[in-house]
Order: structure tokens, then C-alpha cells, then sequence
């Protein structure tokens, strides 16, 4: 993979990051709706990139559970209040476990 388009793909993420809480907010759906459309959208895409090399275990589906648990309370978070503070809870959530 060429530096330009490695750099590309590392522009258009943080595009996507940067812009994710604000079009969370825009949406009109409800939180439940815009998490599953996120994780749909997501899952036709690995589906897509990993073809064939995708092999379940329990481990993989308890770690997809609690990941899609993180996600959807995230996208809630970001429906009720603002996305700053959402993400500044998510932030510094391990200073919480300590």
C-alpha cells in the first residue's frame, strides 16, 4: 500500500470519528435505531473484508457482545446529552476502575 493512500484512509477515519457524535445527534431516529444501523453497517462490512476468514469462538462472541454493549450505550449517551460529555465520560471511564 502506497504512503498516499495509507495516509487517505487515515484522513477519511478521523473524518468519520471527528463527525460521528455530531451525526448521531442530527439523526432523527432514536439511540436504539442509529447503534443497530451503526453495527449493521459495520458487520456488512467486515463480513465483506474478511471473507472466509472469519472463524467464531466463544471468546470472539462474549468479546462482540460486551463491544456492542459499549457501542450502544455510547450512541445513547450521545442522544441524551452532549456529545462532549459523552465522550468525555467514555474517556475516562478506566480512571473510574482504578
Amino acid at each position: 500500500m502506497s504512503i498516499g493512500i495509507a495516509r487517505l484512509q487515515v484522513f477519511a477515519a478521523a473524518l468519520l470519528f471527528s463527525t460521528g457524535g455530531a451525526g448521531i445527534k442530527a439523526a432523527a431516529f432514536t439511540g436504539l435505531q442509529v447503534s443497530a444501523l451503526r453495527s449493521g453497517i459495520a458487520a456488512v462490512v467486515l463480513i465483506l473484508l474478511l471473507r472466509g476468514r472469519l472463524v467464531l469462538s466463544p471468546a470472539m462472541l462474549g468479546t462482540g457482545v460486551v463491544y456492542a454493549a459499549t457501542l450502544t450505550l455510547f450512541v445513547l449517551s450521545t442522544k441524551l446529552t452532549t456529545a462532549a460529555n459523552a465522550i468525555f465520560l467514555q474517556a475516562t471511564a478506566p480512571l473510574y476502575l482504578l
